[in-house]
């Protein structure tokens, strides 16, 4: 799609996000949804904490 676009393919390049779009949304109905259980939660809820303090970690000391 990038490259239909560069190409400067417009029609070629809406067709392709409009199917990517079309095959998001069938997959999304396709799949078997299941409850998370709550230990699972919390441990990617303080994982997401920690990686954030690393990511602000890294803006402010990186190069």
């Amino acid at each position: 799609m990038v490259a239909a676009a560069g190409a400067m393919s417009y029609p070629l390049a809406v067709s392709g996000v409009c199917l990517g779009v079309a095959f998001n949304m069938w997959a999304w109905r396709q799949a078997e949804l299941v409850p998370i259980p709550k230990e699972n939660v919390d441990n990617a809820r303080a994982a997401g904490w920690v990686l954030t303090g690393v990511y602000a970690l890294i803006a402010m000391f990186g190069s």
